[in-house]
Protein backbone atom coordinates (compact mmCIF):
# COMPACT_ATOMS: atom_id res chain seq x y z
CA UNK A 1 0.00 0.00 0.00
CA UNK A 2 1.41 3.44 -0.96
CA UNK A 3 2.01 6.12 1.64
CA UNK A 4 -0.44 9.02 1.90
CA UNK A 5 0.65 12.14 0.03
CA UNK A 6 3.10 14.21 2.10
CA UNK A 7 3.94 11.41 4.54
CA UNK A 8 7.55 10.62 5.45
CA UNK A 9 9.29 7.33 4.77
CA UNK A 10 11.87 5.66 6.99
CA UNK A 11 14.74 7.12 4.96
CA UNK A 12 13.36 10.68 5.04
CA UNK A 13 16.10 12.15 7.27
CA UNK A 14 18.94 10.49 5.35
CA UNK A 15 17.57 11.58 1.97
CA UNK A 16 17.04 15.13 3.21
CA UNK A 17 20.63 15.22 4.51
CA UNK A 18 21.88 14.05 1.13
CA UNK A 19 19.95 16.82 -0.64
CA UNK A 20 21.21 19.47 1.77
CA UNK A 21 24.81 18.38 1.16
CA UNK A 22 24.36 18.75 -2.60
CA UNK A 23 22.76 22.17 -2.23
CA UNK A 24 25.45 23.25 0.24
CA UNK A 25 28.17 22.35 -2.27
CA UNK A 26 26.35 24.34 -4.95
CA UNK A 27 26.00 27.35 -2.64
CA UNK A 28 29.70 27.33 -1.75
CA UNK A 29 30.60 27.17 -5.45
CA UNK A 30 28.12 29.94 -6.41
CA UNK A 31 27.62 32.12 -3.30
CA UNK A 32 26.30 35.19 -5.15
CA UNK A 33 23.86 33.25 -7.35
CA UNK A 34 20.25 33.41 -6.22
CA UNK A 35 19.25 29.96 -7.41
CA UNK A 36 15.58 29.08 -7.75
CA UNK A 37 14.00 26.01 -6.20
CA UNK A 38 13.92 24.48 -9.67
CA UNK A 39 17.67 25.04 -10.02
CA UNK A 40 18.25 23.42 -6.63
CA UNK A 41 16.22 20.45 -7.85
CA UNK A 42 18.41 20.21 -10.97
CA UNK A 43 21.57 20.35 -8.86
CA UNK A 44 20.24 17.47 -6.76
CA UNK A 45 19.00 15.48 -9.75
CA UNK A 46 15.44 15.37 -8.41
CA UNK A 47 12.10 16.93 -9.31
CA UNK A 48 10.77 20.24 -7.99
CA UNK A 49 8.00 18.43 -6.03
CA UNK A 50 10.73 16.42 -4.27
CA UNK A 51 12.48 19.62 -3.15
CA UNK A 52 9.15 20.99 -1.93
CA UNK A 53 8.46 17.73 -0.08
CA UNK A 54 11.72 17.96 1.87
CA UNK A 55 11.98 21.74 2.39
CA UNK A 56 8.52 23.29 1.82
CA UNK A 57 9.91 26.51 0.32
CA UNK A 58 13.05 28.48 -0.49
CA UNK A 59 13.42 29.68 3.10
CA UNK A 60 13.36 26.06 4.21
CA UNK A 61 16.29 25.34 1.92
CA UNK A 62 18.26 28.29 3.31
CA UNK A 63 17.62 27.25 6.90
CA UNK A 64 18.62 23.65 6.18
CA UNK A 65 21.92 24.68 4.56
CA UNK A 66 22.79 27.07 7.39
CA UNK A 67 21.86 24.49 10.03
CA UNK A 68 24.02 21.84 8.38
CA UNK A 69 26.93 24.28 8.14
CA UNK A 70 26.53 25.04 11.85
CA UNK A 71 26.65 21.32 12.65
CA UNK A 72 29.85 21.01 10.61
CA UNK A 73 31.44 23.93 12.45
CA UNK A 74 30.16 23.13 15.96
CA UNK A 75 33.29 21.26 17.15
CA UNK A 76 35.45 24.21 16.07
CA UNK A 77 33.10 26.67 17.78
CA UNK A 78 33.28 24.70 21.02
CA UNK A 79 37.07 24.63 20.83
CA UNK A 80 37.29 28.34 20.03
CA UNK A 81 35.32 29.19 23.18
CA UNK A 82 38.30 28.01 25.22
CA UNK A 83 40.90 30.60 26.34
CA UNK A 84 44.44 30.45 24.93
CA UNK A 85 47.20 32.09 26.94
CA UNK A 86 46.69 35.70 27.98
CA UNK A 87 44.04 38.03 26.53
CA UNK A 88 46.16 39.44 23.71
CA UNK A 89 47.41 36.01 22.62
CA UNK A 90 43.87 34.62 22.64
CA UNK A 91 42.35 37.50 20.67
CA UNK A 92 45.03 37.42 18.00
CA UNK A 93 44.83 33.62 17.68
CA UNK A 94 41.06 33.64 17.30
CA UNK A 95 41.11 36.43 14.73
CA UNK A 96 43.63 34.43 12.73
CA UNK A 97 41.33 31.40 12.94
CA UNK A 98 38.54 33.50 11.45
CA UNK A 99 40.75 34.71 8.62
CA UNK A 100 41.74 31.11 7.81
CA UNK A 101 38.13 29.90 8.01
CA UNK A 102 36.99 32.67 5.66
CA UNK A 103 39.78 32.30 3.14
CA UNK A 104 40.50 28.57 3.11
CA UNK A 105 37.40 26.74 4.31
CA UNK A 106 34.46 28.41 2.58
CA UNK A 107 33.22 30.65 5.38
CA UNK A 108 33.43 33.71 3.14
CA UNK A 109 31.15 32.12 0.54
CA UNK A 110 28.72 30.91 3.17
CA UNK A 111 28.62 34.35 4.75
CA UNK A 112 27.91 36.02 1.40
CA UNK A 113 25.14 33.56 0.60
CA UNK A 114 23.63 33.74 4.09
CA UNK A 115 23.53 37.53 3.98
CA UNK A 116 21.99 37.62 0.50
CA UNK A 117 19.33 35.12 1.57
CA UNK A 118 18.73 36.54 5.03
CA UNK A 119 18.62 40.32 4.72
CA UNK A 120 15.00 41.44 4.87
CA UNK A 121 13.64 37.87 5.05
CA UNK A 122 11.71 37.03 8.20
CA UNK A 123 12.63 33.34 8.09
CA UNK A 124 16.08 33.19 6.49
CA UNK A 125 17.33 36.20 8.46
CA UNK A 126 16.83 34.59 11.90
CA UNK A 127 18.28 31.34 10.50
CA UNK A 128 21.45 33.21 9.46
CA UNK A 129 21.70 34.64 12.97
CA UNK A 130 20.92 31.34 14.72
CA UNK A 131 23.23 29.09 12.73
CA UNK A 132 25.99 31.45 11.60
CA UNK A 133 26.50 34.79 13.30
CA UNK A 134 25.29 34.15 16.85
CA UNK A 135 27.32 30.95 17.39
CA UNK A 136 30.48 32.84 16.42
CA UNK A 137 29.64 35.73 18.73
CA UNK A 138 28.68 33.47 21.62
CA UNK A 139 31.93 31.54 21.27
CA UNK A 140 33.82 34.82 21.67
CA UNK A 141 31.59 35.83 24.57
CA UNK A 142 32.39 32.61 26.44
CA UNK A 143 36.10 33.18 25.95
CA UNK A 144 36.02 36.84 26.95
CA UNK A 145 33.96 35.99 30.02
CA UNK A 146 36.85 33.84 31.25
CA UNK A 147 39.27 36.76 30.95
CA UNK A 148 36.85 39.00 32.78
CA UNK A 149 36.60 36.45 35.59
CA UNK A 150 40.38 36.24 35.93
CA UNK A 151 40.75 40.02 35.85
CA UNK A 152 42.24 40.64 32.38
CA UNK A 153 39.02 42.20 31.01
CA UNK A 154 37.64 45.12 33.01
CA UNK A 155 34.65 44.29 35.19
CA UNK A 156 32.47 47.05 33.69
CA UNK A 157 32.81 45.74 30.11
CA UNK A 158 29.64 44.30 28.54
CA UNK A 159 30.85 40.96 27.20
CA UNK A 160 28.27 40.75 24.41
CA UNK A 161 29.21 44.16 23.05
CA UNK A 162 32.90 43.33 23.44
CA UNK A 163 32.45 40.21 21.28
CA UNK A 164 30.78 42.34 18.60
CA UNK A 165 33.65 44.80 18.82
CA UNK A 166 36.18 42.00 18.51
CA UNK A 167 34.68 40.22 15.47
CA UNK A 168 32.94 42.88 13.39
CA UNK A 169 35.93 44.84 12.06
CA UNK A 170 37.70 41.72 10.79
CA UNK A 171 34.57 40.30 9.15
CA UNK A 172 33.93 43.66 7.48
CA UNK A 173 37.51 43.83 6.20
CA UNK A 174 37.37 40.28 4.84
CA UNK A 175 34.10 41.09 3.07
CA UNK A 176 35.72 44.27 1.73
CA UNK A 177 38.86 42.53 0.48
CA UNK A 178 37.45 39.21 -0.76
CA UNK A 179 33.68 39.31 -1.23
CA UNK A 180 33.55 42.82 -2.72
CA UNK A 181 36.88 42.80 -4.56
CA UNK A 182 38.51 45.39 -2.32
CA UNK A 183 41.90 43.79 -2.88
CA UNK A 184 41.79 45.42 -6.34
CA UNK A 185 40.16 48.68 -5.25
CA UNK A 186 42.07 49.41 -2.05
CA UNK A 187 44.19 46.54 -0.81
CA UNK A 188 44.73 46.03 2.90
CA UNK A 189 47.06 43.62 4.67
CA UNK A 190 44.76 41.51 6.85
CA UNK A 191 47.64 40.21 9.00
CA UNK A 192 48.73 43.76 9.81
CA UNK A 193 45.14 44.66 10.59
CA UNK A 194 44.83 41.73 13.01
CA UNK A 195 47.92 42.92 14.90
CA UNK A 196 46.56 46.48 15.03
CA UNK A 197 43.05 45.42 16.00
CA UNK A 198 44.33 43.11 18.74
CA UNK A 199 46.22 45.97 20.37
CA UNK A 200 43.28 48.36 20.05
CA UNK A 201 40.81 45.82 21.39
CA UNK A 202 42.95 44.84 24.37
CA UNK A 203 43.51 48.50 25.19
CA UNK A 204 39.74 49.11 25.05
CA UNK A 205 38.57 46.19 27.19
CA UNK A 206 41.62 45.15 29.18
CA UNK A 207 42.74 46.24 32.61
CA UNK A 208 46.41 46.33 31.56
CA UNK A 209 48.21 48.97 29.53
CA UNK A 210 48.47 48.13 25.84
CA UNK A 211 52.30 47.95 26.04
CA UNK A 212 51.91 45.35 28.79
CA UNK A 213 49.90 43.10 26.47
CA UNK A 214 52.65 41.89 24.08
CA UNK A 215 51.63 40.08 20.93
CA UNK A 216 53.17 36.73 20.10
Amino acid sequence: MSRPKGSRGKDYAAKRQELVRLIQAHVLAHPTERSSLRQFAEVCGVSLPTILHYFDNRQGVAEAVLQLSFQDAEPMLVASAQPIGDLATCVRTKLNYIQIAFRRFGLSQLNMWGLSEGLGDQMSGPAYLTYFLEPSLQSCEACLKHYQEVGEVAAHIDIRFAALNMLSPLILLLMHQDGLGGCQVREADVDVFIDHHTRSFCRAVGVCKVDACPLP
